[in-house]
């Protein structure tokens, strides 16, 4: 079994302005985890309110600092869930009933994984954003997702902006963007042979790649294929407000 180190550090206090002008007191505590992760292990996140900001390193073991900002007394009723499975570590940020409905205390993660690992990242209110981590799962409810050099990602929000950099030129099966309010921007290697396909219902559909057989060309939805052999890889984006776009790194990978 792994083991996992787990510390707190000390609470701090100071005083925030506020929306309404009224300053509040405020707390932030920190709490701290790390663990061995294994090639091929997959890092979790369930956040409720707050970003999440991810690395890829060299070290074989994961990172985690949370750190906890709410109004004075608010912080007791945000706590955390860790469970581990064979090749799989989760944290949940737990809110308790106790903080009230006006509560805008929040949990701000900052992760380092190994750079081959595995990562999924959820929360409601808050931006993602991953950077060079092999294989990524993002969703939002209220917040932008940023994924900067994945070999295979996913992303969805309602509410933000979808920017993804793709540095593989293949991966096994589908890759999804999805948000209602936002635009997509896809980043791939110029070698890259896939299925394109993207929708959107107020703005317009881009690519900087020459699309083959295709099936649907307009200014809301294109369909065709890009590069050679597809081999069953897919890109899939869809927006409800905001446009499309599929840019072409310079880099062949």
């Amino acid at each position: 079994m792994r083991h996992i180190a787990f510390w707190f550090s000390q609470l701090t206090r100071g005083s925030v302005r506020k929306k309404d002008r009224s300053a509040a007191p405020m707390e932030q505590e920190t709490c701290n985890w790390t663990g061995e992760m294994p090639r091929g292990a997959t890092l979790k996140i369930m956040n409720v309110a707050g970003n999440i900001e991810v690395a890829g390193t060299s070290v074989r073991e994961f990172r985690v600092t949370a750190l906890k900002r709410g109004e004075a007394g608010d912080l007791p009723g945000i706590s955390f869930d860790v469970s581990e499975q064979p090749g799989e570590t989760i944290i949940r940020t737990i809110y308790s009933d106790r903080l009230p409905p006006s509560s805008d205390a929040h949990v701000h993660f900052m992760i380092e994984i190994p750079r081959e690992g595995s990562f999924v990242g959820r929360t409601s209110n808050g931006q993602i954003k991953i950077t060079e981590i092999t294989d990524v799962e993002a969703v939002s409810s209220n917040g932008s997702i940023h994924i900067v050099d994945a070999r295979s990602a996913n992303a969805e929000t309602r509410n933000g902006q979808i920017d993804v950099s793709i540095q593989a030129a293949q991966w096994d099966g589908s890759m999804q963007f999805r948000t209602q309010n936002g635009g997509i921007r896809v980043q791939l290697p110029p070698d890259a042979s896939t299925e394109f396909r993207a929708e959107t219902s107020n703005g317009w559909v881009s690519t900087e790649f020459p699309l083959k057989s295709v099936k649907r060309n307009s200014r809301q939805l294109v369909h065709g294929m890009i590069g050679g052999d597809a081999a069953g890889r897919q890109i899939i984006c869809k927006t409800s407000n905001g446009s499309v776009h599929l840019a072409r790194s310079q880099f062949v990978a």
